[in-house]
C-alpha cells in the first residue's frame, strides 16, 4: 500500500518537473525566438549585427545599440529609432522589438524594413555584459554632444559635452537620460555617440563576448564556435 503512495507521488513529481520544463521552454523561445541548441548557425557569417540591451528611463528592456559589424572588421551603426513593423504590436521602433522576441526579432524586423529578405545573424549582449566588457577595457572614449543629467547607481551625475572617458554605467545612463531631450535630434545624437563609442570597445575585445555568452550574459544565433570564428577573422582584419 505504501510502495503505492510512493510511486503514486514519484509520478507526480516527474509530470510536475515536466511540465516545468516545458513552460521554461517555452518561455525561453517565447522571448529569444530560438530552441537551446537548435537553429545555430555554425559558420562565421560575413556579417553580423550587434545587439547591446539597454534600459530606459521606463525600465523595460531595449535593443538600443545596434551595429552591423563586417567580418572585415567594417562597423556599420544603426539608428535605435529605425522604424520598422513589429507584427502583433503598435510599436515601431527596431529597439522596441527585442522585447517582442529577443535578438531574432530585432533581426527579423531589421531585414523586413531594408527588404533585404534574410535574417542575419545576430549576438545580444545583455546590460551586465557590455558594461563589464567596457569597464574592463578602462573605459570608452566618447565626444558627448550635449550635456545632460544622468542617473549613476542611484545619484545624479552631470556628464558635461565634449571629449572624455565613460565607464559602461555612465554610458548606459546617457543612453538612457537621452529619453529627457526635448529635440528628437539631440536623443539621436547622443545615442548614436554611445553607440558608437561601445560598439568600438566591443569590436576590439570578441574574447570578452565569448565569455559573456559562456557565462550567460549574451546570447546568439552564431554556436559559440562561430562566434569566435567571427570574431576573430574580425578583430584580424583591424589596422594594427
Amino acid at each position: 500500500m505504501h510502495g503505492g503512495t510512493g510511486f503514486g507521488r514519484s509520478l507526480f513529481v516527474g509530470f510536475v518537473l515536466g511540465v516545468m520544463v516545458i513552460v521554461g521552454l517555452w518561455a525561453w523561445v517565447r522571448v529569444t525566438g530560438t530552441i537551446p541548441g537548435l537553429d545555430k548557425t555554425t559558420e562565421p557569417p560575413g556579417r553580423l549585427l550587434l545587439i547591446g540591451v539597454t534600459t530606459d528611463a521606463a525600465g523595460s528592456n531595449l535593443g538600443g545599440l545596434l551595429a552591423f559589424v563586417d567580418i572585415d572588421g567594417t562597423v556599420e551603426v544603426v539608428d535605435a529609432d529605425t522604424r520598422v513593423a513589429i507584427p502583433g504590436t503598435s510599436f515601431d521602433r527596431v529597439q522596441d522589438a527585442y522585447a517582442f522576441g529577443g535578438g531574432v526579432a530585432v533581426a527579423d524586423a531589421l531585414a523586413s524594413a531594408t527588404g533585404s529578405g534574410e535574417t542575419p545573424d545576430w549576438v545580444v549582449l545583455r546590460p551586465a555584459a557590455w558594461t563589464s566588457i567596457v569597464d574592463e577595457a578602462g573605459g570608452a572614449r566618447i565626444d558627448v554632444p550635449y550635456a545632460v543629467n544622468a542617473f549613476v547607481s542611484g545619484g545624479l551625475l552631470t556628464i558635461e559635452a565634449g571629449e572624455q572617458r565613460l565607464d559602461g554605467a555612465e554610458l548606459h545612463a546617457l543612453w538612457a537620460s537621452a529619453d529627457f531631450f526635448e529635440e528628437p535630434a539631440r536623443a539621436t545624437s547622443t545615442r548614436r555617440a554611445v553607440t558608437e563609442a561601445t560598439v568600438g570597445v566591443i569590436t576590439s575585445e570578441w574574447k570578452a563576448v565569448n565569455a559573456a555568452l559562456a557565462d550567460g550574459d549574451a546570447d546568439s544565433s552564431l554556436t559559440p564556435s562561430a562566434l569566435q570564428s567571427f570574431g576573430e577573422l574580425a578583430a584580424a582584419a583591424q589596422p594594427r
